[in-house]
């Protein structure tokens, strides 16, 4: 014990004194590993005063004027659609800020096809709604948000964020 202690406070006096001796440490690892990651993302969103009077439509898709980040996906500033680039299982996230349109619903549609399992009514006249789920998606499929009702809403003129899509590849 005591030798465990004489060599611990040797290597603490070597290490304070920048010196060298014979208090190594065991074999240095492997350095820069890569693992799984995200290969996958983007956010996209448009602000009220991108989006003219605001009002859409029963069935009609949300532009999306502006991109973020955006690695894996593609997407053209002012269309409604993201495509995806590499199959796989995608978290998908939207809020959409709405000042009418109570009993209305916003959906996540995959080149056309409502989900069903991303399919939030609007409760309240002036807020937010959101929805989220994960999708397995193959590469070209078309992602969307959609007013999914008969009913017009009116988004935030704002210059505040009105729509926003996030897409993630999982692993």
């Amino acid at each position: 014990m005591f030798t465990k202690k004489l060599k611990l406070f040797f290597c603490l006096y070597l290490a304070l004194h920048k010196a060298t001796g014979s208090c190594r440490s065991g074999a240095t690892g492997p350095n820069d590993l890569t693992g799984a990651g995200i290969n996958s993302y983007g956010y996209f969103y448009s602000p009220g005063t991108a989006l003219g009077l605001g009002v859409f439509l029963g069935g009609a898709s949300l532009p999306l004027t502006n991109n973020g980040v955006v690695v894996g996906l593609t997407h053209t500033p002012g269309n409604a659609q993201v495509t995806v680039n590499n199959s796989g299982d995608y978290e998908v996230q939207f809020i959409v800020a709405t000042t009418l349109g109570v009993n209305a619903a916003f959906a996540i549609a995959v080149n056309g096809v409502i989900q069903t399992n991303i399919n939030y009514s609007v409760l309240v006249a002036t807020g937010e709604v959101s929805g989220q789920g994960i999708l397995t998606l193959a590469a070209g499929d078309q992602i969307t948000i959609v007013n999914n009702s008969l009913i017009s809403v009116t988004l935030s003129l704002l210059s505040t964020i009105s729509v926003s899509l996030t897409i993630k590849q999982l692993r």
